[in-house]
């Protein structure tokens, strides 16, 4: 037994420094490959999104998911980390989950400032309502049957942005909606989505024009 003891620390030890070279190799590829995007774009509706979380001055009991969708390779995921950094940005994968999220269990409050839920679809939201109201209560995840692998989190307060390729607002043709559910988005999700064709970054060579898209909500 202490043979097999010593021989899972060792494999241990030598996973977890592994995993610290890879970490420090994808930071650095990060900021190189970041660097050469330029700026990213802000609007006043992200601006006004990130005030709700003041809860100095904030009596909100639940609050609102930024969403920002676009075709792809248009930076969406890219400037949504930007907004908390990546070092406070817990980015988690939903694709290919039906109406399932994929786990926020390793989620920590000292550690994360934000969640970003990559490829998201609209029916996730809706049926995990509790989740992105980011309310007061704590929610708990991952439930079956059993609850064997059933797990708690306390969200309260923490901003949720909701990147998509295409992300379902309204009935369609080849995919009907609830108007409940239509009015539930509507009304709970802030659409910072830019216009059709703008990216959210600038190239470098294009710097000046980073403040163009200042008030595109408003116009």
């Amino acid at each position: 037994m202490g043979g097999d003891r010593l021989f899972s620390n060792v494999c241990w030890v030598q996973e977890k420094e592994i995993a610290d070279a890879q970490k420090k190799d994808a930071d650095a590829w990060r900021a190189a490959l970041e660097g050469g995007l330029g700026e990213f774009r802000s609007t006043d509706l992200i601006l006004q999104w990130q005030t709700q979380y003041d809860l100095r001055s904030s009596m909100q009991l639940r609050f609102k998911p930024l969403l920002l969708q676009g075709p792809t390779r248009c930076g969406k995921t890219r400037k949504a980390i930007s907004i908390f950094g990546h070092g406070r940005t817990m980015v988690v994968n939903c694709q290919g989950l039906g109406a399932a999220l994929p786990s926020i269990r390793e989620f920590c409050r000292e550690r994360f400032s934000c969640i970003l839920f990559d490829e998201i679809s609209s029916i996730q939201v809706l049926r995990n309502k509790m989740v992105f109201q980011a309310g007061v209560d704590p929610v708990v995840l991952g439930q079956s049957a059993c609850n064997q692998h059933a797990y708690t989190v306390w969200l309260f307060g923490i901003p949720m942005i909701l990147c998509s390729n295409d992300f379902q607002l309204k009935s369609r043709d080849d995919s009907p909606m609830l108007e409940v559910d239509e009015e539930y988005l509507e009304n709970n999700i802030v659409d910072a989505s830019l216009p059709e064709g703008m990216l959210w970054y600038v190239e470098h060579k294009d710097a000046e024009s980073v403040g163009e898209c200042q008030d595109v909500d408003s116009e």
